[in-house]
């Protein structure tokens, strides 16, 4: 009887084998940790133990990573460690390991003698979902003193992901001209229970806003918020928002053009769907959006009371000046002259200052 000790994750399991006629090597290989996120890496670990008395040298073992599905490829960690002596031929981004020329040295007292090899692995955001069953077959082992007694098999299990979502806030949600600044609030969650790596959006405002002059940018998502005063665009690169957590930016937008109509409306604000994206696959798969008033400028309106009259009657015209900015609008002149047939009697009555008056026809 031998004894082989195996390392299953962080486990060490030792194991009684009988005799074996033939006498030939025995590879394990597991990973760890077995269960990861898109994008993510694992350790790939190759035991090869020897049950003989006979140390076997010129031990040979190729290790294809699977390539269907695709995604798993070896990470830019490539070879970690190597106990087996040799040359092992481990390149980031291929999906082969090799080893060649090793050496196991000959078992010891019922245990076997055995080498080790580490390796890291890494997926790709496409990954999500997938299952990776590894094996090195019995015909991808060789040594001097025979191959391998049985397939090693080992697989990785890659999380799925679930969708990034937000919400969108301005206070107050009246904006004016020339007015005090909204303060616009994203949140981002995250319902995984890993982190989401390497976030990235823009936000593209709607034509009545743009960023402040300051724009008092906050952010608890770290990476790089661009937020230049007085643009017409917020961007997030290089981002991260924690497993089940969320993040928040928050930066300060004022009215666009302000002494500049349209007066009095609705902006509607949105990161499209699928805007929002990360290293892991997530994205936004709907829009995350809020409406906001804007309102600017200023306005002129008329109308007369009856609006219908017979020949040789009179009707009141009423003109109405707003102003949605909030600032005082001064120095404002305006000269109505009215149609053919139409003779103004008044008197003229004002509520907006300055001085109202009847010009005689020309």
């Amino acid at each position: 009887m031998y004894l082989f000790r195996l390392i299953v994750g962080a486990l060490l399991l030792s194991v009684l084998f009988p005799n074996i006629a033939n006498a030939q090597l025995l590879v394990n290989k597991s990973f760890s940790p077995a269960n990861i996120p898109p994008a993510a890496t694992s350790t790939l670990t190759i035991q090869i133990f020897n049950n003989t008395a006979t140390a076997a040298t010129a031990v040979n073992l190729t290790d294809n990573l699977p390539t269907s599905p695709t995604g798993l490829t070896i990470g830019p960690g490539g070879l970690l460690s190597n106990s087996c002596g040799g040359t092992v031929t481990a390149t980031p981004g291929t999906t082969t390991v090799t080893l060649t020329g090793g050496a196991v040295a000959a078992s010891s007292g019922g245990v076997a003698g055995q080498c080790t090899i580490t390796v890291q692995v890494q997926t790709v955001a496409a990954s999500a979902g997938q299952s990776y069953s590894n094996t090195i077959p019995i015909a991808n082992v060789s040594s001097s003193i025979g191959g391998s007694v049985s397939p090693a098999t080992a697989t990785l299990s890659v999380s799925g992901v679930n969708a990034i979502t937000g919400s969108k806030t301005f206070t107050p949600t009246n904006l004016h001209g020339n007015g005090p600044a909204t303060r616009m609030r994203i949140q981002l969650n995250n319902s995984n229970s890993f982190p989401l790596t390497n976030v990235a959006f823009t936000d593209n405002f709607p034509t009545q806003l743009e960023l402040a002059a300051t724009p008092n940018v906050s952010n608890s998502c770290g990476g790089a918020v661009t937020a230049v005063g007085g643009g017409f665009s917020l961007a997030l690169s290089g981002g991260t928002i924690p497993a089940s957590g969320n993040c928040v930016i928050q930066a300060d937008v004022v009215a666009r053009l302000p002494n500049t109509s349209p007066n009095d409306g609705n902006a509607t604000n949105s990161i499209a769907a699928n805007n929002v994206t990360s290293a892991q696959g997530a994205r936004n798969t709907a829009a995350i959006s809020r409406t906001i008033r804007v309102q600017k400028a200023a306005s002129v309106t008329k109308a007369f009371s009856p609006a219908g009259i017979v020949a040789g009657g009179s009707s009141t015209l009423t003109i109405t000046l707003r102003n949605f900015n909030a600032t005082a609008i001064s120095g404002f002149n305006f000269t109505d002259t009215m149609p053919a047939g139409i003779t103004v009697v008044g008197p003229a009555t004002t509520t907006c200052g300055g001085t109202a008056s009847l010009l005689p026809l020309p």
